[in-house]
């Protein structure tokens, strides 16, 4: 009899199944170069779609540019480009907020005219080992939006300055009862604000209002936060001389407005609790009122102040001047002049570095009224006009008398003034008044006088710095709180409104960086930078 070999049927049947395993190894093995092939796509879509959503959100004033750029800087990022047909057939719809531009268009923009998205039109890639398991192709794609965002607190004020006004001025008037002459005569009824729309920011929490019955609550929420959209100046981009207001009826005007209607009546609590005295419940973005924002971005901290209970930024113009050696910039506007050679308010030298006419017309007042004149003839001089003090002061060493000529330029200054650059900036450097909630922007109208209920143009954007509020219950003889800051302040009764605002307008040059000229509120690098956020 054959003897049969022990095992022989064991390797007949391990054969086949090694040939399974073989087969599923390698059909494995090629779907993995297949999926690192369509990864590679993928990683390639998210940087072309990233590159242009950043580029397309520095256009998004025209919607169209915004378009052509985000196509232009995603063909830079694929090996194949997209033609312009493609990048016009993304068919699914953007999220809500964002409208696109063109019926199906890849590009997107939200109604705050703030972010971006791109979408990439969808692309297959043909598999090369995956047909073996019916797998033709892959398809790809990728999505990104950006944001305009805005760092330190350089935002538009909802406050109107009159055509031509500079130096120390009323923004916010009272109602016939503030202490102070040029805060207490509002014009035909305006009050110094003016009504803005929410557009709906996402990155502000703000969702789309423009109805009449919204404007208090709009007020606190724009003095606190900022706008929530940018807007435009008649007779530039993108609408050129023709008025387009930012409220039309009872919805959002065209994005970019370059003017708006005018409100009458005296919102004084509305105001307080966006300038000072709300919470951080009562705000879009959850942050208080805007003079209880910043306080830690330079140097040690800045200093605050408890006012009617509140903690709000006590930090003077003059704090941020920096270094004037050999600059062109007026005598008058050194910090000596303000706080004396030992650079500290309220220490009995602060009149010492002034010229001994100056010192002699300040000495007998408050420190709060004397900074403040101080900085008012630093920007006067700074201006090149002879300082006044509003025709009280005379230059009686010179005949005929005048007031004190600047010393230091000859005619308008050219160099910066406020200047002080101490905050450590974790990306992106911005100088020390950046980062003052005092320190704003607010549209210059095209007329000294609304005249009631009106719409008006916006001309230019001004920087300003927030002074003197006047506060609580007021009467022509006082108000419970009337504070400035740099000089303290640890009282004052419990309020929720603000009656007045006396703020300077900085001269466009007294900025370091470019903070003051036309466009600054929204300039890249200067203000407002871009990030992605999706």
């Amino acid at each position: 009899m054959a003897r049969r070999e022990s095992g022989s049927g064991e390797r007949g049947a391990v054969l086949p199944l090694i040939a399974i395993m073989i087969a599923a190894v390698t059909t494995f093995a090629a779907l993995a170069v297949d999926l690192g092939n369509v990864t590679n796509e993928r990683r390639q879509d998210q940087s072309a779609a990233d590159s242009a959503a950043l580029a397309a959100a520095q256009e998004m004033e025209v919607a169209a540019t915004a378009a052509a750029t985000a196509l232009d800087f995603a063909n830079r990022n694929v090996d194949v480009p997209f033609t312009a047909a493609e990048f016009s057939t993304c068919t699914d719809p953007p999220p809500s907020g964002f409208t696109p531009v063109g019926a199906d268009g890849c590009v997107s923009i939200d109604t705050s005219g703030t972010q971006v998205r791109v979408e990439l039109p969808i692309r297959s890639a043909d598999a090369v080992f995956g047909a073996v398991v019916g797998i033709d192709n892959f398809d790809h794609s990728a999505t990104s939006v950006a944001a305009i965002v805005s760092l330190g607190y350089g935002n538009v004020l909802p406050l109107g300055l009159a055509n031509g006004a500079s130096g120390n001025v009323c923004l916010k008037a009272g109602a016939g009862n503030v202490p102070d002459d040029d805060c207490n005569t509002p014009t035909s009824g305006n009050f110094g604000f003016i009504n803005f729309g929410f557009y709906g920011n996402v990155l502000l929490g703000t969702a789309v209002d423009c109805t009449g019955g919204g404007k208090s609550g709009r007020l606190a929420n724009n003095i606190a936060a900022g706008l929530d959209h940018e807007i435009s100046l008649l007779g530039g981009s993108p609408h050129g001389n023709t008025p387009t207001p930012d409220s039309v009826g009872n919805t959002c005007g065209a994005t970019y407005p370059n003017g708006t209607d005018t409100v009458t009546g005296n919102v004084p609590r509305a105001f307080g609790l966006g300038l000072a005295f709300g919470d951080s419940t009562l705000f879009s973005d959850g942050d208080p009122a805007r003079l209880q924002r910043g306080g830690a971005d330079w140097g040690s901290g800045a200093a605050k102040a408890s006012v009617a209970g509140f903690s709000l930024d006590d930090v003077a113009l003059y704090e941020y001047i920096g270094n004037l050696a050999g600059a062109n910039v007026p005598n008058s506007c050194h910090r000596g002049q303000f706080v004396g050679a030992d650079n500290t308010l309220g220490t009995g030298d602060d009149l010492d570095l002034l010229p001994d006419a100056i010192a002699l017309h300040v000495s007998s007042i408050a420190d709060a009224d004397r900074v403040s004149k101080l900085m008012d003839r630093c920007i006067t001089h700074y201006d090149g006009l002879e300082w006044d003090d509003d025709g009280s002061y005379q230059d009686t060493s010179v005949s005929p008398a005048t007031g004190e000529l600047p010393v230091g330029c000859v005619g308008a200054c050219s160099d910066p003034v406020f200047n002080r650059n101490s905050a450590i900036d974790a990306e992106n450097d911005l100088y020390d008044i950046q980062y003052s909630p005092r320190f704003a922007y607010v549209p210059e109208l095209d007329t000294a006088d609304p005249n009631g209920v009106t719409d008006v143009s916006f001309i230019d954007i001004q920087p300003i710095f927030i002074q003197r509020i006047y506060a609580g219950s007021c009467n022509t003889s006082g108000c419970e709180i009337i504070y400035d800051p740099g000089v303290g302040y640890s009282s004052g009764a419990s309020t929720d409104k603000v009656n007045a605002m006396r703020t300077f307008v900085l001269p466009d040059a007294s900025l370091p960086n470019g903070l003051g000229d036309p466009g600054a509120a929204y300039d890249i690098s200067k203000n407002r930078f871009i990030q992605l956020v999706g």
